[in-house]
């Protein structure tokens, strides 16, 4: 199994946020996926998960785009082969899992108490995004299950929405 980054399990002090994508398919997800890599580090997020088939371009192009771009905005790519063992160890962590879904609680209603919990816990957060048919454990290890609708809409663009509302400074830090 592959190892957990070490600033998600041990970092109390200055907390970080993350992005799982699950269920990347390379042939039909690549772009998508790149795009929800690119979002994540615009908006200042610590590393990028992704589960599904393995993508060495997927980590070639944001690792370039890391390169090219500015050292300060590094964002960790790794894939995760047992993503189910590592929520479970992350979970036993105390992180806080923030599932974007179409059929979570309204956004509006809970941007605060994340971005509160978030500051004031010091705990980590993972923002799963998903993909084919999410797994049932996702919905149950999540404290959060959030929408920005619950209108058929891109993944890139609810994680987008839902990091602006959370992080409404991120953007503006880099």
């Amino acid at each position: 199994m592959e190892a957990i980054s070490d600033n998600i399990i041990q970092n109390k002090i200055i907390p970080s946020y993350h992005v799982l994508r699950l269920n990347h398919r390379i042939t039909r997800d690549k772009r998508l996926t790149t795009h929800i890599a690119l979002i994540s580090r615009a908006f200042g997020v610590s590393s990028f998960f992704y589960t599904g088939e393995e993508d060495s371009n997927l980590e070639d192009s944001i690792n370039e785009i890391n390169s090219n771009w500015s050292n300060e905005k590094f964002i960790l790519v790794q894939y995760w082969d047992d993503w189910v063992q590592n929520l479970k160890l992350l979970l036993n962590a105390d992180v806080i899992f923030v599932h974007l879904t179409m059929y979570g609680e309204k956004i509006q209603d809970l941007q605060k108490q994340i971005s509160d919990e978030y500051f004031v816990s010091k705990k980590n957060i993972i923002f799963i995004v998903g993909g084919a048919k999410v797994p049932d454990i996702v919905y149950k290890i999540s404290k959060y299950n959030i929408s920005v609708t619950n209108q058929p809409h891109s993944e890139a663009g609810a994680l987008a929405v839902a990091l602006d509302r959370i992080f409404p400074n991120a953007i503006n830090s880099f």
